[in-house]
């Protein structure tokens, strides 16, 4: 349940962001320093986490009905390389083996296909 954890907090980070940017009120010194607790794990990544990171909020950001009520049970299985479906949430069930990394992940996975151009 990690994943769902981390991608919800993807959402949260990119709405704020989402805010920020559009300029609909000047942040206060209070709501910095709140930004700044809430999300320091997030805002201390570098390099591919940090990529990763910020590639997953923008999706959301750009389609955030696409995270609302996932639900592990109505995903579909994580198919092989190469059989995904770009836009749709895979599950892969704790002590499966990911056809992906060739080795059974330690808890429950959950994955989105996306076509990187």
């Amino acid at each position: 349940m990690r994943c769902v954890i981390f991608v919800v907090l993807s959402a949260h980070i990119s709405l704020l962001t989402g805010r920020l940017i559009a300029g609909d009120k000047p942040v206060t010194t209070d709501e910095l320093t709140t930004l700044k607790r809430e999300y320091a794990d997030v805002l201390a990544l570098q390099g591919t986490s940090k990529g990763e990171i910020l590639a997953i909020a923008r999706i959301l950001r750009a389609n955030p009905e696409m995270a609302a009520g996932l639900d592990p049970a109505r995903m579909k299985q994580l198919p092989e390389l190469g059989r995904m479906t770009p836009g749709v949430w895979y599950f892969l069930p704790k002590g499966q083996l990911d056809p992906h990394h060739a080795h059974v992940m330690p808890g429950p996975t959950i994955a989105i296909a996306v076509n990187v151009k």
